[in-house]
């Protein structure tokens, strides 16, 4: 006779559980703050504490640390090669520059006059730039222009090259999402369905999916259509390419969505003592989650994993 054996009663698929770690900074550091996640495990981050602060890439508990810059750094994002794009401004000018392979690659924008900026990349190399009122997609060997107007304002690369964003292209008195993709025309992602002008633009996947925030409500946009996913005081941020979305209240309260639900990831915890979460920044396909929160006081960040449902299978007598 077979007795089956829970020994852990969740559903990873579903993420109705999740175990806590906390990440800890580099050494000589107090804490760090984790920015993006890939879907490789791999963390990109800002270590705090001591002057100044230092990036890195954390990976299975280790931190590799970028080559310090002079200037200011900002990171934008992090690609599933672990590719690193971020902008660094100095009294000198400004780069905009990614690290791949243990090294900064040459300079994509280099001025004194204008200040570059990357916004995204993705796994095939291309990166979304804004220079001189111009944004554009470089593909590593050249650049294609989206608008060459102040008036359109891009948020997003996913890996077919689609590109999401804000204009007021269509209209200068109406702030509209939009879709570029492969040289073709801008398209406006259009009104209806309880959305206007003034639309924001958080988050693209590889599916096509658009989370979008309007009139402190949080939708869903794929193929013309909107899905409202979350109302104030919740405000969705992130999201896989599952389906699942992170967010927070308007008093931290980190929250995860599946299937429509809304459940507070503080709930879900395994081991959740001594920790109060605080914010969450990314989700991967893997259903693992990044974010900040307090550990017994202290700031960490700190990542969670769905625990997974063991079955153990024992003959009985």
């Amino acid at each position: 006779m077979l007795t089956i054996f829970l020994a852990v009663i969740a559903t990873a698929n579903l993420g109705q559980s999740y175990s806590i770690g906390k990440l800890e900074p580099m050494v000589g550091y107090r804490s760090f703050t984790p920015l993006h996640l890939n879907n490789r495990g791999t963390i990109v981050g800002v270590n705090s504490g001591s002057s100044p602060d230092r990036i890195s890439l954390w990976r299975d508990g280790l931190h590799e640390p970028l080559p310090d810059l002079a200037g200011d750094q900002i990171v934008k994002g992090l690609n599933n090669k672990d590719a690193v794009a971020l902008n660094v401004w100095s009294s000198a000018g400004g780069e905009a520059l990614l690290y791949a392979d243990g090294r900064y690659l040459p300079p994509l924008l280099s001025t004194s006059r204008a200040s570059p900026n990357i916004v995204d990349l993705n796994d095939s190399g291309q990166v979304l730039v804004i220079a001189n009122n111009t944004c554009s997609v470089w593909d590593g060997h050249r650049y294609h222009p989206i608008d060459a107007t102040d008036l359109t304002y891009p948020i997003a690369i996913n890996n077919s090259g689609l590109v999401c964003g804000v204009t007021r292209l269509f209209d200068p008195a109406k702030q509209l999402g939009f879709t570029w993709q492969n040289g073709e025309e801008i398209k406006p992602m259009g009104e209806g369905q309880g959305i206007g002008s003034g639309l924001s633009v958080l988050r693209l996947n590889d599916v096509g999916q658009i989370l979008v925030e309007y009139n402190e409500k949080s939708y869903l946009w794929q193929k013309g259509q909107y899905q409202l996913v979350a109302s104030a005081p919740h405000q969705a941020w992130a999201m896989n390419n599952r389906g699942q979305i992170i967010g927070h209240t308007n008093s931290a309260d980190p929250f995860i969505i599946i299937e429509g639900q809304i459940t507070p990831l503080a709930r879900l915890l395994t081991n959740g003592e001594n920790w109060v979460l605080q914010s969450v920044a990314a989700i991967n396909d893997n259903g693992w989650i990044i974010g900040t929160g307090s550990w017994n006081g202290q700031r960490h960040g700190f990542l969670l994993k769905p625990v997974r449902l063991n079955v153990l299978l024992t003959e009985s007598p």
